[in-house]
């Protein structure tokens, strides 16, 4: 009786003996096993970010209903690109009265100012380039410029657009000299290479208009280049 227990006692040692010997071979093999890395953030194609992996992975495949591949993205009516990619720059005649129309009136603000205006007649591109040169009535002197008024590029007109300067004609607080009633406007036009920018000789046929009136005229008038639209012509 007291072997059969020996006996007992010494089969459950050995089971024992043989599950700790398997427990600590699964504990060593994944104690060398690397570490999972933090998680990689990926950006979803389309087909991914709907559920549809399967259409993304076999062209042609139905994906929100269609078959085939994907159209291209609608983006909208392309503007039209303008004529004057259609010329070299520095071909572009100037705008004079032989190729427009030029217009001055009165305007209430500010006090004492013109706007002259210049509109392309032809079916081609003119360029105001720089600045209109104006002579009031027999003036031996061209206006001077508002020299702060340079655009940022040539206004290059197309056919019926406009271009805009402001004239400054008499001082507001009086303070300008040699005044007098004008009664005609004439109005020479620059051209591209015109002493790059200077009060040059003038290019092309001028305009002569006649002034609204009661147009008062000193020493203090003034001139802006020429502007894309007639309130940046008359903030000066």
């Amino acid at each position: 009786m007291r072997t059969s227990r020996l006996i007992a006692s010494a089969a459950l040692a050995a089971a024992a003996l043989s599950a700790t010997a398997c427990g600590s071979g699964v504990a060593a093999d994944h104690a060398g096993a690397p570490q999972p890395s933090a998680p990689v953030t990926v950006s979803a194609t389309p087909s991914t970010a709907t559920g549809n992996t399967a259409a993304s992975a076999t062209p042609g495949a139905k994906a929100g209903g269609h078959t085939g591949s994907a159209a291209p993205a609608r983006t909208g009516h392309s503007a039209k690109p303008s004529r004057s990619a259609e010329y070299d720059p520095a071909t572009v005649p100037a705008c004079t009265a032989a190729n427009s129309k030029v217009t001055v009136q009165s305007v209430p603000r500010p006090l004492n100012h013109l706007a002259l205006t210049l509109t392309n007649t032809s079916d081609k591109l003119c360029a105001a380039y720089y600045h209109p040169l104006l002579r009031f009535d027999a003036a031996q002197a061209a206006t001077p410029v508002f020299d702060d008024s340079v655009p940022q590029a040539v206004v290059t007109l197309e056919p019926g657009q406009s271009a805009y300067a402001g004239v400054r004609t008499s001082s507001a607080d009086g303070s300008g000299e040699n005044g007098r009633d004008a009664g005609v406007l004439t109005v020479h036009f620059m051209g591209r290479d015109a002493a790059q920018g200077g009060a040059g000789g003038s290019v092309g046929t001028p305009a002569r208009l006649k002034l609204p009136h009661g147009t008062y005229v000193d020493d203090k008038a003034a001139v802006t280049y020429w502007q894309t639209d007639a309130a940046t012509a008359l903030s000066w």
